[in-house]
Formats: C-alpha cells, structure tokens, sequence
C-alpha cells in the first residue's frame, strides 16, 4: 500500500472554504484541499497551492510552477450524490493530503510514503 488512508468525522458549525496560497477550494467552496510536504525532520510544510479552474487544482513542493499533487473534485451532490475525490500527481516525496467537506463533516487524509511514487487515488464524499 503506497498511500495510507484515514478518514476522520469534523463536528462543528459549517464553515465556506477560504482559498489562500496553500489551500484550494471546490463544489461551492464547501470542499477544502491542503498538502503539507512531511521533513526529513518530521515538520509538516505547507505546498503551495495553484486554482485551476472552479474543480480542478495543484500543489507545489517546489514552487508554483511545477505541479506534484493534482486534485479534482466532481460535485454531484446537488442532485443528492456523491463529491468525487481525484488525485494523482509525479512525485515520491513523503507528504500529507487533507480533504474536507465542510457541508458534512467528513475530512480523509491520505499520507503518501517516502520512495512510493503517488498513486492515483479516487475517493467519494457520500451524501448520507
């Protein structure tokens, strides 16, 4: 298993995404995605992050230019379906992934190992 998956319950108050220069939001900014790049020394250093398009973005170890972590959301929770979770990139870089629905509570991470390159990883947020 390259990638390791946890999936955590966020309770709280609904809150609208806030894009910044490290994170990316999706699906009327109730989907918040971050990447940390996990040190040699175990520090978790935010990736820069680059808006693409209203469901699509990437993050950058090494500087905006250069895409590691590629991220895509499919918002079909409108009609009462799922938020579809895409990621992929080109990079064997120990890093964290966090993805959150604000809108119902549901927040995986997914931790990729150091020397594994990233392996595609198709996610769903159930609208339950």
């Amino acid at each position: 298993m390259l990638a390791q998956h946890r999936r955590d319950r966020v309770e709280g108050v609904i809150k609208d995404c806030a894009p910044d220069a490290n994170t990316l939001c999706f699906a009327r900014d109730t989907v918040r995605a971050s990447v940390r790049l996990i040190n040699s020394d175990g520090v978790l250093v935010p990736a820069p992050a680059v808006q693409t398009s209203r469901s699509t973005g990437y993050f950058s170890t090494s500087g905006t230019s250069q895409p590691d972590v590629a991220i895509k959301i499919y918002d079909f929770a409108v009609g009462g379906g799922a938020r579809w979770i895409v990621l992929g990139g080109l990079t064997n870089q120990n890093l964290q992934i966090a993805v959150e629905d604000l809108e119902h509570h549901d927040a995986p991470t997914y931790t990729i190992v150091t020397g594994h390159y990233l392996e595609p990883i198709v996610d769903a947020f159930l609208n339950l």
